[in-house]
């Protein structure tokens, strides 16, 4: 629609049954739509357009950001979770992931990539982008594909906890539409990783040995086995490793502290850390330096037969010279005074 001239341009003037009215144009009639009609059609159109559908969630992308926010480096904070936290909903991320209510195990209805979707979210608690779910879980899929694979998966999640724990309204998984991301909701689901580092942190920070010894048993009553156990993913592989590592420093500080008053229970922390890493030759060095100590030869053969036997299983593996000579130094008294000390 014009309003006024314009110079240049052939017009037509059309009356309103499209009849055309002045003798300058070459046309007779054209097609014209009245307001009412242009109004029904309107209101059709609109009809059509897709909606939601009722019991499914929704979440629209944000639009994109430039790339330097994109890409910008995120320190994210770790929720404090007491072990007691009480939530409706417990996430167990270390060992193979579970979910689980007040009523015990979530047994039906979750989808495997569910459980990956969580664990994800569990590592990054203030949340990850589609994009960045798609990448880590779904490297060699399409996109388009993996997104669609993981917005199925979160809906699926919601679906069974709310009618796991009877609270139709609940999330459980937020989207935020401002920065795209998705991310656990820490008041109604408490996670064991979280708990695990909260632990650790309060640790840290303790006044004494002894509340330290208190919150570091905790995190060894939290950690089930590797992060997300039977998932094959390298994201996953990575934080697993990350994680037995800060258990295996946990039990050396659990060993520190008790081998004054109780070398057999430092001991006893130290194989423990054994069965996460049964190979580690620097948790056998500690065994063997506190049984040398406590004046125990015999013990000390012993744990280097034994990473011996460990390594050999592995093919033709030897120990360290770095772990023969922590052996040899904790033999020498005992060889010393078994000859009759130096002459």
């Amino acid at each position: 629609m014009i309003l006024g001239t314009l110079d240049g341009i052939p017009t037509a003037e059309t009356a309103a049954d499209g009849t055309v009215t002045n003798d300058a144009a070459e046309l007779a009639r054209l097609s014209t739509l009245a307001a009412d009609d242009l109004a029904a059609v309107l209101s059709m159109l609109s009809d059509a357009s897709p909606r939601p559908e009722p019991g499914h969630d929704i979440d629209i992308a944000p639009a994109p950001a430039d790339a330097a926010a994109s890409t910008e480096a995120v320190t994210e904070a770790i929720p404090t979770q007491a072990t007691g936290t009480s939530a409706p909903v417990r996430l167990r991320v270390l060992g193979p992931p579970v979910v689980e209510t007040q009523a015990g195990p979530v047994a039906t209805g979750m989808r495997s990539g569910s459980y990956t979707v969580l664990a994800s979210l569990a590592v990054h608690p203030s949340g990850r982008t589609l994009d960045q779910l798609s990448a880590d879980l779904h490297p060699d899929t399409d996109p388009g594909t993996a997104g669609k694979r993981i917005r199925t998966d979160i809906s699926t999640t919601r679906r069974v906890l709310r009618a796991a724990t009877g609270n139709p309204e609940a999330m459980f998984v937020v989207y935020d539409p401002a920065t795209g991301r998705y991310r656990l909701d820490s008041e109604l689901i408490a996670v064991d990783l979280w708990q695990m580092l909260t632990a650790i942190e309060a640790a840290n920070t303790a006044d004494d040995d002894t509340q330290a010894l208190a919150l570091l048993r905790e995190v060894v009553e939290l950690y089930g086995g590797d992060f997300a156990d039977g998932a094959d993913q390298t994201w996953i592989t990575d934080y697993a490793t990350t994680y037995r590592h800060q258990i295996l420093s946990v039990f050396a500080r659990i060993a520190e502290i008790l081998e004054p008053d109780h070398p057999d229970q430092a001991v006893a922390a130290l194989e423990r850390a054994l069965e996460f890493d049964p190979v580690n030759e620097e948790l056998y060095q500690r065994v063997m330096r506190i049984h040398g100590r406590a004046g125990r030869p015999d013990a000390v053969r012993r744990t280097l037969r034994r990473l011996e036997n460990r390594l050999a299983d592995l093919g033709d593996a030897e120990p360290s010279q770095a772990t023969r000579r922590v052996a040899d130094r904790q033999l020498r008294p005992a060889t010393a005074a078994a000859s009759g000390g130096p002459r």
